[in-house]
Formats: structure tokens, sequence, C-alpha cells
């Protein structure tokens, strides 16, 4: 049986699908590992409260709402690459692929070096998704 992306990501514990593997996603804490841009790049307050108020949703299980937050966050910081990456994750969970892609190719163009942007991408690829 061919894997799907969320299998891929579950085995590897970026989304908590998997018994016992830890949540990297927007209801668990942020992935430990920042890019040297996002330690120079300083967001805006109306940005943070956004991803903020993503976090509260998503740990609610209001998946939809956690994405309007965090569209609603690239919105007010068009480089604010972890409220891009964690909603590349929720669009991952929530089964969405062309968002998926598209949301991490644009981590991509803010941080070329994104190990997550990569791994999402890779995943797709792994399966049949794109090409």
């Amino acid at each position: 049986m061919p894997q799907t992306p969320r299998d891929v990501l579950a085995r590897s514990g970026v989304i908590p699908d998997a018994p016992g593997t830890p949540s990297r996603a927007v209801s668990g804490a942020s992935s430990p590992v920042v890019s040297f841009g996002e330690l120079r790049h300083s967001v805006p307050a109306k940005a943070q409260r956004e991803m903020e108020a993503a976090r509260k949703a998503c740990g609610k299980q209001q998946l939809a709402a956690s994405v309007e937050h965090l569209q609603k966050a690239v919105e007010f910081d068009i480089e604010y690459i972890e409220a891009r990456q964690e909603l590349g994750r929720l669009y991952v969970r929530l089964d969405q692929p062309d968002n998926v892609i598209e949301t991490f190719q644009a981590v991509l163009k803010l941080d070329p070096r994104s190990a997550d942007a990569y791994s999402f991408i890779a995943a797709r690829r792994e399966s049949g998704a794109i090409r």
C-alpha cells in the first residue's frame, strides 16, 4: 500500500497521528531550531497575537480557526517564517496537499535552508503527490 505524506510525517513525529510520537505542530512547542533570519527578524505584535490565537484554537481542535489566525499572522508580517511553517503543518493535518506545497515553497523563498520545508516537500514527493 502506498504511503501518504501524512503517514511519512506521522512516522517522523512531525504530526501527532502516530501513537507515541511528539507533535511539533501549532498545538505543541515550536521547532527548537531557529534560523539566523528568524533571529534577526522582528515580528510585529499583531502577528504574534495571531500566532498565539492560532495555538489556542489548535489546542481546542479548532483547526479551521487556527488556519485563519495563521493566515492573518502572515498578512501582518509576510516574512513570519514560523507562522508559515505552522500553517503548512496544519494543511498537512487537514490533507490539503496543494496548500502544503505552496506554503512550504514560500518558506523556502524566505529561508532556503529550512529543513522543515524540505522535509514536507520531500514527503509529498515520496508519496507521489508531486514530481
